[in-house]
This record gives structure tokens, sequence and C-alpha cells, in this order.
């Protein structure tokens, strides 16, 4: 995990990211029975119809770690002979949403990205801007920050999404490259002179 010191340096060698912490761990069918439970009440509560549709849609969510579009979501249901409208899908991607049961994010101003919720650790988003990569973070610190910030204040934490944007290590390793090669051309322009 995350060490911070009093002084905020912070040792990153051990932290871990969600799919790391996660990655031994096959699909909690026991989770996905709860999810849809809960969906089920949501659904009775609010007069919606249950549709093995919806119900396709939302065990498509959970049996994924990751991060997914509408498009991705229809094709895998496509791909497993369900035949649900773009509509329907946002139509239930908001049902999900208002339940609780799945979070929806817009990294970088790009199609929006669906990730379960419900039986899965909180965690933060690393987004790099030059190349779009997600890195999910994993840090019990900030959680425990957080929540005695709610408990001083008095607030009651529902949900929260925490975004740190910048460079993933690839980019700036990529940058460095440019760089280093803007400056030897400049170096050889010089020369010829």
């Amino acid at each position: 995990m995350m060490k911070a010191s009093a002084d905020t340096s912070v040792d990153t060698s051990t932290t871990k990211t969600a799919r790391e912490a996660s990655a031994d761990i096959s699909v909690d069918t026991s989770t996905t029975k709860t999810a849809r439970e809960l969906f089920t009440d949501y659904m009775v509560a609010h007069k919606c119809r249950k549709t093995p549709e919806r119900y396709a849609i939302l065990e498509e969510i959970y049996a994924e770690q990751k991060h997914l579009t509408v498009k991705t979501i229809h094709d895998n249901l496509r791909e497993k002979k369900y035949r649900v409208s773009v509509a329907a899908l946002y139509n239930t991607m908001q049902l999900l949403m208002d339940a609780g049961l799945v979070l929806k994010h817009n990294f970088n101003g790009e199609e929006a990205q669906y990730e379960r919720v419900y039986g899965y650790e909180l965690h933060e988003h690393l987004i790099c801007r030059q190349c779009g990569k997600v890195e999910e973070l994993v840090e019990p610190k900030i959680s425990k920050v957080v929540k005695n910030a709610c408990r001083v204040k008095g607030f009651r934490e529902e949900s929260r999404l925490f975004y740190v944007y910048g460079m993933c290590a690839r980019c700036q390793k990529k940058k460095n490259r440019i760089n280093i090669l803007k400056q030897i051309k400049k170096i050889k322009t010089h020369g010829k002179s």
C-alpha cells in the first residue's frame, strides 16, 4: 500500500491497482446474485419491467472487472444472442445507476464508461491525458481520510469519484525520447551553419 508520511512524500513501491488486488479472484457469483436481488427490488419499487435483457446487462457488467462502454456491452450481448437495442441498453444503464449498482465515468471527455459498484472495492482512477489509459488504484489511506472527513463534518458518504489526471509512465518515456530527438536535430542543424 502507499506509504505517506507527515511531509506528504509517497512511496508507491507497494501500491496495487484494483486489477492487481483482485487479479487472482474469479468473478464472485454471490455478489452478482446479490446485485441481481437489489436490482429486482429497485425495479419492483419503481414499477419497472423485469426483463431477461435487463438482467443480462447487469450480469455482463458484473462479470467484468474493468470499465465498459455501451458499445462493448452491446457487442458482448449480441455475441451471447441477446437482442437488446442501444436505446434499451442506455435506459437500463440509467436504471442501474439510479439503483446504485453502476457508476458512469467520462474520462478525458471520451465515450462514457461504466463499472460495477456493489461488492467492488473502492478505488481511485489515474488517467493519462496523452493516451487515455485509465488505471485503477486501491489505496486504503485515501478511504480513511475521506471517512474521517465525513465523520468530522457529519456527512454520510454514498459514493465518490476521485480522478488524478496526468501522464502515464509510457507516455512520459515517449515524450522524453521525442525531446531528446528534437535536441539532437537542433544540434545537427546548428552544426551545419
